[in-house]
């Protein structure tokens, strides 16, 4: 739990977005690596087993992905 205290504190420092605390968040939350691009997708595509591999499209039309670990 700490360390996860410290990697957000860290991550606010440098200035990321709310969207990509959101992300961060989510991923340090679920085990998963998540993504909301396709650029984002493909790389975690290359990086995870096809079962573990998914992709949807939001409610408002955005594109999503994520690999469980």
């Amino acid at each position: 739990m700490k360390a996860i205290l410290i990697i957000v504190a860290s991550v606010l420092l440098f200035g990321c977005t709310s969207n990509q605390l959101k992300i961060f968040a989510a991923e340090a939350i679920s085990g998963s690596a998540i993504g909301y691009s396709k650029e984002r997708c493909g790389a975690i595509k290359v990086a995870c087993p096809l079962e573990r591999y998914d992709e949807w499209k939001t409610s408002n039309g955005k594109f999503g992905c994520s690999c469980a670990r």
